[in-house]
């Protein structure tokens, strides 16, 4: 498990949609945080890049350094995560009714179910501007989501994708999560 004072580390880092966005822009990373912070991590508004010695990715069941069987455990992982970081949540089931609280925001959690090559990704909603962005693994900046990233030049942005990687990640659930106060 990871040591209290790394989760200690990452909850301080938390930030609310306000310090993501710069008008209705994301905001540029850090180099050292585009390199560390992931769709998942982003999503959550963690900034914290791990220090030297740290050694973790921003994988759902990362406090627990546990891996998962994708299909089954993926939300127990991502469950676990937020209770560990005391973060407030409420899971919102796919095709369930979506009403956010004035002081929550809104996450689309996608789940390629590849028994090759399964992985996950995030994407984050602001309320406040209408408009849907995240980041794209590790390395990449933050961006606003296009409706098809094949044909981005021709596709609506900031709107909420059905699905994503070319149809390849399939929605799987949304997670209304509470703002964090400003530190």
């Amino acid at each position: 498990m990871m040591t209290r004072k790394i989760l200690e580390s990452i909850q301080k880092s938390i930030v609310p949609t306000k310090r993501l966005m710069e008008g209705s822009e994301p905001i540029k990373l850090r180099s050292e945080l585009c390199l560390h912070i992931n769709c998942y991590a982003y999503s959550l508004g963690i900034m914290y890049a791990p220090q030297l010695g740290e050694y973790f990715y921003y994988r759902p069941g990362f406090t627990v350094n546990c891996s998962i069987d994708w299909e089954k455990d993926l939300r127990n992982a991502i469950e676990t995560d937020l209770n560990n970081l005391e973060v407030t949540y409420r899971v919102i089931p796919l095709h369930g009714s979506i009403s956010l609280k004035l002081d929550e925001y809104l996450v689309k959690v996608f789940l390629r179910d590849n028994p090759y090559s399964p992985d996950f990704h995030f994407v984050r909603y602001d309320p406040s501007k209408d408009i849907w962005f995240h980041k794209e693994g590790y390395y990449s900046e933050p961006w606003i989501v296009p409706i098809d990233p094949y044909n981005a030049m021709f596709s609506p942005y900031g709107r909420e994708p059905k699905n994503y990687g070319n149809g390849t990640y399939k929605p799987c659930g949304y997670l209304a999560i509470k703002e964090p106060q400003e530190q």
